[in-house]
């Protein structure tokens, strides 16, 4: 199970994609990118997370919240543990390892005793901090795939306000195909591999044949 949050804007909707890609020839960078200039969009954290069996309800954080340790634990671990994995895995939940990225949040000395609290009662495993992969958008599913997916396809909706963008981000949500998400996990594990033949940089720009990586941006 990996988890993880993002700021969803209002200018997420209703635009072209963002990322483009050097062609081999050609010095003409003008071509390559377009500047926009905008102040303090209107938007809202969500957290989202996603396994081998399924999502997680996307959840909205309040702007008036800030995600500290207890609001962490309380209102994103504690549900997850003890609701949504056993619903998705049932008997098979101690097989579970739960995933997170270092976050103060995250690593904090009350949410490291929380989780180890969760993990006697739930039997849930938890992936120890020191063997999360480096923080990097090329190591995290939610990032390299389930978000990027996620703002895609708001790119291609339209929404003026913050309760239509939220309907749309749980619409959207429940739309990604699980298949997508699936494949996502299975190549996890080359992609850290991949990132560490490259001594760290960035990997998606480098050729699928040659590394069998799964570009799902």
């Amino acid at each position: 199970m990996t988890l993880d949050e993002a700021w969803i804007y209002l200018t997420n909707c209703n635009k072209k994609r963002a990322i483009f890609y050097r062609p081999v020839e050609g010095n003409n960078f003008q071509k390559w990118y377009s500047e926009k200039r905008e102040s303090f969009p209107k938007g809202f954290m969500v957290v989202a997370g996603y396994c081998y069996q399924g999502k997680l309800p996307l959840i909205k954080v309040d702007p008036k919240t800030k995600i500290n340790s207890l609001y962490y634990q309380k209102d994103v671990l504690e549900p997850i543990f003890r609701r949504e994995i056993p619903r998705l895995y049932g008997d098979d939940s101690k097989n579970v390892w739960f995933h997170q990225d270092k976050a103060s949040s995250h690593t904090s000395r009350s949410t490291s005793s929380f989780l180890e609290e969760l993990t006697r009662e739930t039997k849930i495993n938890v992936i120890p901090f020191s063997s999360i992969p480096v923080k990097s958008p090329d190591a995290s599913p939610m990032d390299f795939c389930a978000f990027g997916m996620l703002k895609r396809a708001l790119g291609n909706c339209r929404a003026t306000t913050l309760n239509g963008l939220w309907k749309i981000c749980k619409r959207e949500w429940q739309r990604i195909d699980p298949t997508i998400l699936r494949r996502s996990l299975l190549s996890w594990k080359v992609r850290c591999r991949a990132i560490a033949k490259n001594k760290g940089y960035h990997i998606e720009h480098m050729k699928e044949k040659k590394l069998r990586l799964v570009i799902f941006l």
